[in-house]
C-alpha cells in the first residue's frame, strides 16, 4: 500500500458517516456557551435481543426462544421456562449453567451441531438469514448502486463474513486446546465478565469445550489480558484474544489477507479536510462528528455460522469455551472485512440525513 494511504478510511468514516447537520439556532455570542440536546442518531437500532418472554426479560427476542425451545424438544434436552436465557445480571457475569446446557446439547447433536447452533442463536431464518439484524443489505442494494464492493458488502451483511482460507480442506483446530496466558488467569473474573457480555448481546456462544472439541474445526486460540489505564489486572485490563499462535497453526497462518477485501487507509489529514468541506458546503449548520474505540467496529461484522468455529477460545479456570460470531479484532483479515462496510460512506458520500433512510420496508424484515 502505498504511503499516502496508510492511515485508515476509518479516520474519514468517522466524519463521513456519522456526521450529523443541525441547523444553528443563533450565531450570537450569548447563545453559543448553551448545552444543546443530545442528538439521535439515525443509524440507530433498537435493541434486537431483549425482550419479555413469559414475564421474564430474556438475552434473545420471543422468536429465537421459542425456536430454541422447539430444538432442545428435538435433542431431547430439558428447556425450565424459569432459568433460561435470562437477560445479563450485574456485574461481574457468571456462566449461565442452564444456557449452556442447553447449548452443549445442541452442538453435539448432529442435525445442529456449532454451525447451525450458532445461526439459531442469532436468529438466522431461511426467510431473514442475516447474522446481525441491523445491518440492512436491501438499503444498500437500493442506495448504493456505485460503490464499487456492493456485493461483497451485501453478502457480508446477508451471511457473514466467509474467511479467505489457504486450504479449507485443511482447516482443522489445534488439541489439545492451547492455555491462557497467565494474564487471562490472573483477570480470570475480568475475562469472563467481558467475554459473557458479548454472549448476551448475541455475538457468540458458550458450550463447554469437550463438546466444542468434538468439531475438528473447532479452533481455540489463547487469551491474554494486559493492563488498561494501570489498573491491577484483577480490577480491569484489555482482552488480546491471540489468533497469531501457534506459530504455522493459527487462524492468521492459515487464512490469507492477500485476498481479504481491500483495507487501504488515508491519511490522518483526510480528517480536518472533510471537516472544512463540510463547513462549506454547509454553512449555516453544526456539524457534529461520533468517535468511539475502533475495536468495538468490528463486533459488528458477523463470521459465517459454518466457519465460526475457527474462532474459539477457552474460559479461564472453567470447563467452558466460546466459539464468537464476529469478525475478532487480532484477526488479520478482521480488518479487512470491517473496511468493506465502512469506506462505502466514503466512496459514494452517503447523506446521513434522515430521509435516505426512509425506505419502505421488505416484506418480514425489520427496519433497524
Amino acid at each position: 500500500m502505498s504511503g499516502a494511504r496508510s492511515t485508515s478510511r476509518l479516520t474519514r468514516y468517522a466524519i463521513a458517516s456519522w456526521t450529523r447537520f443541525q441547523p444553528r439556532t443563533s450565531r450570537y455570542p450569548a447563545q453559543r456557551g448553551r448545552a444543546r440536546p443530545p442528538l439521535p442518531s439515525v443509524f440507530n437500532t433498537p435493541p434486537f435481543r431483549l425482550a419479555k418472554v413469559y414475564g421474564r426479560l430474556r438475552c434473545v427476542p420471543p422468536e429465537v426462544f421459542h425456536a430454541l425451545r422447539s430444538a432442545a424438544d428435538l435433542v431431547g434436552v430439558p428447556f425450565p421456562l424459569d432459568s433460561s436465557f435470562f437477560a445479563a445480571g450485574p456485574s461481574p457475569l457468571v456462566i449461565p449453567s442452564t444456557d449452556a446446557a442447553i447449548l452443549d446439547a445442541l452442538i453435539a447433536d448432529s442435525r445442529y451441531g456449532i454451525p447451525r447452533t450458532l445461526a439459531l442463536f442469532r436468529g438466522q431464518t431461511l426467510s431473514d438469514p442475516r447474522p446481525n439484524k441491523a445491518l440492512r443489505p436491501w438499503l444498500y442494494r437500493a442506495h448504493l448502486a456505485s460503490y464499487p464492493d456492493l456485493d461483497l458488502l451485501c453478502l457480508i451483511a446477508t451471511h457473514g463474513v466467509i474467511p479467505p482460507w489457504k486450504d479449507p480442506s485443511s482447516r482443522f483446530g489445534v488439541r489439545p486446546v492451547p492455555a491462557n496466558y497467565i494474564g487471562a488467569i490472573t483477570g480470570a473474573t475480568v475475562v469472563t465478565d467481558k467475554l459473557l457480555a458479548d454472549y448476551y448481546k448475541g455475538r457468540w456462544i458458550i458450550a463447554t469445550v469437550a463438546i466444542l472439541e468434538r468439531d475438528p474445526r473447532f479452533h481455540s486460540s489463547a487469551f491474554a489480558l494486559v493492563p488498561k489505564k494501570d489498573k491491577p489486572l484483577h480490577l480491569d485490563g484489555r482482552i488480546i484474544h491471540d489468533l497469531s499462535a501457534p506459530d504455522g497453526q493459527s487462524v492468521n497462518a492459515q487464512t490469507s489477507s492477500e485476498d481479504a477485501p481491500d483495507a487501504s487507509w488515508d491519511p490522518f489529514v483526510s480528517i480536518a479536510r472533510r471537516i472544512r468541506d463540510l463547513q462549506r458546503r454547509y454553512p449555516v449548520y453544526v456539524i457534529y462528528a461520533m468517535i468511539a474505540d475502533i475495536a468495538d467496529a468490528f463486533h459488528h461484522v458477523p463470521i459465517h455460522a459454518d466457519h465460526a468455529s475457527a474462532f474459539g477460545g477457552r474460559l479461564p479456570h472453567t470447563s467452558h469455551g466460546i466459539v464468537s460470531g464476529m469478525a475478532v479484532f487480532g484477526w488479520t483479515s478482521s480488518q479487512a472485512s470491517s473496511q468493506c462496510l465502512v469506506k462505502l460512506y466514503v466512496i459514494t458520500n452517503v447523506p446521513t440525513i434522515p430521509s435516505f433512510w426512509e425506505t419502505p420496508n421488505h416484506s418480514g424484515r425489520s427496519s433497524g
